[in-house]
C-alpha cells in the first residue's frame, strides 16, 4: 500500500477595506491533490498574521491551538494508514469537525448501549420488544465469537451480513436450532435498525444492509376451524387448574382478539357499561400504543365472570400466567384431544379474525378495528371508523351466531 503525504496549513480571509473587522482563520488539508477547508472558530487582525508561515505573529496561545489541530489531523491520518483504511481530505476534515464519529466502537457494546436506551423509553418500546433485542444480541455474540471476535461497528460490511444470514438459516452448534427465512429476517431487521443508528451518529457512512435484500416468505395465517374450536371448548380437562386457565386465556382471545400480553394487562376498570346496559372493553395496546374499544361478546363475558373472585383480589380480568407456560399447556391440551396441529396462544387471535369475524360476514374494516390494526392512512381511518351503533349490531349478530358455542366450561 502506497502512503501519500498530507499537507495541513492555515490561512486567513481578509475582510476587504473593513480594517476594524478581524479576519477568520481557516485550515486547509491537501491530500492526493484534493483539498478540504474549514473555519477553526478563531479570528485575528490581518496585520498580526504571517502569510509566509501560515501562523500568527507573537500569539503563543493561538499558535499552540493551531498546532493541536494540525497534530490531530496528522494523527488521524497515521491511524488510517496503519489500519490500511481509506483516507481523503474531506474525511479528515469531517472527523476533526465532529461530523463523523471515528472512534473505534465494539459492535457488541454499541448494540448493548442501544438496548439500554430502548429500555429507558418505556412508552416507545414494549418489554417483549426489548426481550427480542436481547435474544438477538446473545445470538450475535455467539456468531461473532466464532467468526468475528471483537468486531467493530465500523467493520460491519456486506460480507459480515451474508455470513450472519448463513449462520441464522443453518444449524449452528451453539444453538442447535434452525430458523425459517422469516424468523431469520426478524433478527436481520433488529441489527439493521442498530446499524441505522450508527449511520445517524456518523459512525458508519452507510448501512451495509442497503445492498442486502430482505424478502419474507409469504405465509398463511392459520386458525382453528369452527369444528376444531368446538372440540377444543368441549374437551373435558378434569380438575387440572393449569390446563383450564391456559384454555380459558386462549379462548378469551378467540372471542376478543386481544394479544397475550394485553390480556394479562387488562384491569377490571377496562370494562364499562354504556347507556343501553351493554358491556364494553377499552384498553391501550402495548404494540401500537393505540386504544381498542369494542362491546364484549357473551362468550368472552362468561370467561370474565368465571374469574370474578380472583379479579377482585388481583384487579386483573384474567388469571396470571406466562406466555411460555400457556403455550406449553396448550400443546398438552392438543395432544390430549389428538388434534393434529401446531398451536400457540397467537393462533387464538387468528381464530378470532378468521373463524369468529370473517366467517360470520363481519366486514374487513370492522375486523381491522376490532383487532386494533391501523388503517392505511388518515383519510381511510376517517371514513372507516365504526360507530358504536354498528359495533353493537355486529356484537348482537355474533352472539346470535355463536350461541351455545361456549357455556363457561
Amino acid at each position: 500500500m502506497v502512503i501519500s503525504s498530507c499537507s495541513v496549513r492555515f490561512y486567513i480571509k481578509p475582510q476587504g477595506k473593513r480594517e476594524d473587522k478581524d479576519s477568520p482563520i481557516f485550515c486547509r488539508i491537501i491530500y492526493q491533490r484534493k483539498k478540504a477547508e474549514f473555519f477553526i472558530g478563531e479570528h485575528i487582525p490581518e496585520n498580526k498574521w504571517d502569510n509566509t508561515r501560515g501562523l500568527p505573529k507573537r500569539d503563543p496561545r493561538l499558535e499552540q491551538y493551531l498546532a493541536k489541530i494540525k497534530a490531530k489531523i496528522l494523527t488521524i491520518k497515521q491511524e488510517k494508514d496503519f489500519y490500511e483504511e481509506e483516507v481523503s481530505a474531506k474525511l479528515l476534515k469531517d472527523i476533526v469537525m465532529g461530523k463523523r464519529n471515528d472512534h473505534k466502537i465494539s459492535l457488541m457494546e454499541y448494540f448493548q448501549s442501544k438496548i439500554d436506551k430502548y429500555s429507558a423509553l418505556k412508552d416507545d418500546y414494549a418489554e417483549t420488544t426489548i426481550k427480542k433485542y436481547n435474544v438477538s444480541l446473545n445470538l450475535l455474540r455467539c456468531f461473532t465469537k466464532a467468526h468475528y471476535p471483537g468486531i467493530l461497528v465500523q467493520d460491519v460490511d456486506y460480507k459480515f451480513i451474508s455470513e450472519w444470514d448463513d449462520y441464522l438459516i443453518t444449524c449452528p452448534e451453539e444453538t442447535l436450532k434452525t430458523r425459517s427465512r422469516n424468523t431469520a429476517n426478524s433478527y436481520h431487521k433488529r441489527l439493521k435498525k442498530i446499524l441505522g443508528e450508527a449511520v445517524k451518529e456518523s459512525i458508519l457512512d452507510k448501512n451495509p444492509y442497503e445492498k442486502f435484500r430482505l424478502k419474507d416468505n409469504r405465509t398463511t395465517k392459520e386458525a382453528l376451524s369452527r369444528k376444531e374450536l368446538e372440540l377444543f371448548i368441549n374437551f373435558p380437562l378434569g380438575d387440572n387448574p393449569s390446563l383450564i386457565k391456559a384454555k380459558d386465556i386462549f379462548l378469551f382471545t378467540c372471542f376478543t382478539g386481544v394479544r397475550f400480553q394485553d390480556g394479562q394487562d387488562l384491569e377490571t376498570s377496562c370494562i364499562y357499561e354504556d347507556d343501553c346496559g351493554i358491556l364494553w372493553m377499552k384498553y391501550k395496546q402495548r404494540k401500537s400504543k393505540s386504544f381498542v374499544d369494542f362491546p364484549l361478546l357473551e362468550s368472552a363475558l362468561q370467561i370474565i365472570k368465571k374469574y370474578k373472585t380472583e379479579s377482585s383480589i388481583t384487579g386483573k380480568i384474567l388469571p396470571r400466567i406466562s406466555n411460555q407456560k400457556t403455550n406449553q399447556y396448550l400443546k398438552v391440551i392438543v395432544e390430549l384431544i389428538h388434534m393434529n396441529r401446531r398451536i400457540n396462544h397467537h393462533l387464538a387471535r387468528h381464530t378470532f379474525a378468521a373463524t369468529i369475524l370473517r366467517e360470520n360476514e363481519i366486514p374487513h374494516e370492522a375486523t381491522k378495528e376490532w383487532l386494533g390494526h391501523s388503517t392505511n392512512n388518515d383519510i381511510t381511518l376517517l371514513y372507516a371508523k365504526l360507530s358504536r351503533k354498528i359495533k353493537i349490531q355486529y356484537k348482537q349478530h355474533l352472539d346470535k351466531t355463536l350461541k351455545n358455542l361456549y357455556h363457561g366450561k
